[in-house]
């Protein structure tokens, strides 16, 4: 869990992962939680700066986001990732504890 923590999103962005590694990404469900929780934060949202604009590191939501290596998320994509993988391991977690018996013969 800690492997999929780090790769998630919350440490590392997308962009600061080494390329080797970057297939653990995928298969964290952390970074489609972060990234959902994201678009539905910072899409679509325009700041108002006070008055020196060099105060204000952002104007947009969408900035935002790609300063974290988040580009072209859909919210509802991710949650459908998660939505999967949740009935996966239901269906894993279904499968382990029907058939595989543990100290009976």
């Amino acid at each position: 869990m800690l492997l999929f923590l780090s790769f998630g999103g919350f440490f590392l962005s997308d962009t600061n992962i080494p390329k080797w590694l970057s297939f653990i990404q995928y298969l964290s469900p952390y970074r489609y939680a972060f990234r959902a929780v994201s678009a539905n934060q910072y899409q679509g949202v325009v700041y108002s700066c006070p008055d020196d604009p060099s105060k204000c590191p952002f104007a947009t939501g969408e900035e935002v986001l790609s300063f974290m290596g988040m580009f072209n998320v859909v919210l509802w994509h991710e949650f459908l990732i998660l939505i999967g993988m949740l009935i996966f391991y239901f269906i894993m977690g279904y499968i382990c504890l029907r058939f595989v018996k543990i100290g009976k013969k």
